[in-house]
């Protein structure tokens, strides 16, 4: 027969090193994005790489604000099978265009010439005030060394600025269609499936940032972000979207 002990009221969120998500397979990096820069720079992952902190994001109890200049580095470098998870929307109206996650350029892997543009899930403009749009990209290529990088986009049209977005994209390295969704709203939209080579990328991804410095990343709302090297089922994501929720619920955070 087993004892448990428990502290009514007791939070011990600050000191914890790992958690254990509602899908651990394939999970790489699992960052609760909110308290403290100390706290930007873990890794929840189970035995997930460490993670450092660039700059001196804004913190609070609810999330952070990222940008080009503050942001979080991880070790993890793009797999041919994706999944990209990001909550939060964009800081200003009419300067949307920033990433979530991305590894937007980067060098291709064994030493093949040319340049990737990689994976990312980002926002952007909208032509209507008080709007903006995410995107989610896998780039391709001919496999030819020196060749060109192609984006591969799916969007998700018309989202409020003022409201915090629970979106995910993922890739198959067999089936080669990107799928883009926003899990508060049960939108979702995919490329056709395309034949070309995925253009890996070997810079590591970065949350709230982008390896491209001379891109324009814009501040950004992050509340949660997660990366693993697999496509995720749709009952999955709706798996990690259940558990998470309610946590950022606790924080004033509706998604």
């Amino acid at each position: 027969m087993g004892l448990i002990l428990k502290a009514a009221g007791a939070n011990f969120e600050a000191n914890a090193v790992s958690y254990i998500p509602p899908v651990a397979d394939g999970l790489l990096y699992w960052g609760f994005l909110n308290d403290s820069v100390e706290k930007l720079g873990r890794n929840f992952a189970p035995e997930g790489a460490p993670v450092s902190v660039v700059g001196v994001p804004p913190v609070t109890s609810a999330g952070a604000v990222l940008d080009k200049n503050n942001h979080i580095k991880t070790q993890i470098q793009q797999t041919p099978s994706l999944t990209l998870i990001a909550v939060g929307n964009p800081l200003v109206d009419g300067a949307e265009q920033g990433m979530f996650i991305s590894n937007y350029t980067s060098a291709r892997p064994s030493g093949v010439a040319g340049t990737s543009f990689g994976a990312s899930l980002y926002c952007n403009n909208d032509a209507s005030a008080g709007t903006f749009h995410a995107v989610a990209t896998v780039s391709s290529f001919s496999g030819v060394g020196g060749s060109a990088s192609n984006v591969k986009s799916a969007f998700i049209y018309g989202m409020d600025i003022t409201k915090t977005a629970f979106l995910a994209m993922t890739i198959d390295g067999t089936e080669k269609i990107v799928r883009a969704y926003n899990l508060g709203t049960s939108v979702s939209e995919a490329t056709p499936a395309f034949s070309e080579a995925i253009d890996l990328g070997v810079t590591p991804f970065e949350i709230g940032g982008c390896p491209l410095t001379t891109y324009i990343n814009n501040p950004r709302h992050l509340h949660f972000a997660a990366i693993y090297n697999r496509k995720l089922s749709k009952a999955e994501l709706d798996l990690i979207y259940a558990r998470v929720k309610p946590y950022l619920a606790a924080r004033g955070v509706s998604v």
